[in-house]
């Protein structure tokens, strides 16, 4: 097996729309607190190639999913099935979907998007190298809670990891499932805890990226209201 690895910074300009928190905010972006990427992981494996795209985004629309992934997989010669993109879910974020209340999209940074998953899978791509694979899970304190006050036994309380070794490092895909909302309702772009997360694999010579998974209703003990 091959893997390979490219982050594409994102970050949009001040002034758009930020998402999250609730509706009809009007939250325009002031700043930003930290960059937000498009973190791509290519893997090869008997002459079939798939792409994991992870994105420091609340969410993207499924039309707009759908279309970019058959070009993703029309130029690196796969199948849009093997072309997976999600959202980190950060609230601190730009409007990259069309939901009623939840913020306008702006036309042109949305054009550009499909420009920033491209760049991330050529270079990812470009970087593919030979590779050895494992899994695991830990158990973590739980820092999320059910927000709702209902099934409070209904929290994520594992860190799931894959990781790919290399020669000259790892590679690693990380799952918790917890909302994207440490920094509370804020006007500076933010990849919020995710971010952190792949912050904290580079500060040990690792590369990677993060997937929020099934979140629901949980959210970090730290916005607990």
């Amino acid at each position: 097996m091959k893997v390979g690895f490219a982050k594409i910074d994102l970050t949009p300009p001040i002034g758009l729309e930020m998402s999250g928190y609730g509706i009809y905010l009007n939250r325009m972006a002031e700043g930003v607190l930290d960059p937000l990427y498009a973190r791509c992981i290519a893997l090869e494996s008997g002459g079939v190639r798939i792409l994991l795209i992870a994105l420091d985004l609340i969410a993207l629309d499924v039309e707009s999913g759908l279309v970019v992934r058959e070009q993703l997989a029309d130029e690196f010669g796969t199948t849009a099935d093997r072309v997976f993109i999600a959202g980190t879910h950060t609230h601190s974020g730009p409007c990259a979907w069309t939901l009623r209340g939840w913020g306008d999209p702006d036309p042109e940074y949305m054009a550009r998007l499909p420009g920033f998953f491209a760049d991330a899978a050529r270079a990812a791509v470009a970087d593919l190298a030979p590779c050895t694979i494992s899994a695991g899970a830990a158990a973590v304190e739980p820092i999320g809670h059910n927000r709702v006050g209902f099934r409070p036994e209904d929290i994520d309380t594992q860190v799931r990891v894959v990781r790919f070794d290399r020669r000259d490092g790892a590679i690693l895909i990380l799952n918790h499932a917890c909302h994207a909302v440490t920094l509370g309702v804020n006007k500076e772009f933010s990849a919020d805890y995710p971010g952190g997360v792949c912050r904290a694999l580079e500060a040990n010579s690792c590369r990677g990226l993060f997937f929020n998974g099934c979140c629901g209703d949980i959210d970090p003990k730290v916005n607990r209201v």
